[in-house]
């Protein structure tokens, strides 16, 4: 859908595809974060790294390979020993907080059921691993042959449940599994707080929009 591989450097991603420019629209501050990068160089790495119609992608190469020729490919310049600058670097590792947002807007975008599925069962892990701890330290009327015995079943399941999560992230992420942690930590930390009552969502509405 989004052939960016062969798009000139001198045409804009958004002029080629401006259905993208709307996915986007309200991440213009994560935009234009970059020094060393363009965005529009930013956008192609994106789009070459976790569209799932890339040809980098179907390629199925290793996913360090794949992410060098795709910042190649958006058109950033490595050094006579093949490294790039020290922006281009923090993309590639997932250390650059607005790129991970753009990233994760892309990837949450093009895999919306997938998105909402790989939430779910990541909430659902989080919720088995804290009543795992929650069982640990209440044992109420209940035995020690009892207590192990529920421990061992929640255990059972939340390991099929990460089972799950490891298959689907690979898929939603095109084997950019470190960012499924990024999805725990932050993104559901986040959406679960908004369900817990509607004083909680106002506080966090309030503080986005001080900070932007």
């Amino acid at each position: 859908m989004y052939e960016v591989k062969d798009l000139p450097q001198n045409k804009k991603v958004f002029e080629a595809y401006p259905e993208l420019k709307d996915i986007f629209s309200d991440l213009d501050k994560q935009l234009s974060s970059f020094s060393e990068l363009t965005s529009d160089q930013v956008l192609r790495y994106i789009i070459l790294t976790y569209h799932f119609n890339s040809p980098l992608v179907q390629s199925k190469a290793d996913l360090m390979w794949r992410k060098k020729q795709a910042m190649l490919s958006a058109g950033v310049k490595a050094d006579k020993n093949g490294f790039f600058g020290e922006e281009a670097m923090k993309i590639i590792a997932n250390q650059h907080p607005q790129a991970i947002d753009l990233k994760m807007r892309f990837i949450r975008f093009e895999n919306n059921l997938d998105w909402v599925e790989l939430s779910a069962l990541t909430e659902v892990y989080y919720d088995y691993i804290r009543t795992i701890s929650d069982e640990s330290q209440s044992t109420g009327n209940k035995t020690a042959s009892d207590i192990f015995k529920v421990k061992q079943a929640i255990i059972k399941e939340s390991e099929g449940l990460k089972n799950k999560i490891d298959t689907l992230s690979s898929k939603v992420f095109k084997g950019d599994v470190d960012l499924v942690n990024y999805v725990g930590s932050t993104i559901l930390k986040e959406e679960r707080r908004y369900r817990i009552s509607p004083e909680v969502k106002a506080d966090v509405d309030s503080k986005k929009k001080s900070n932007g």
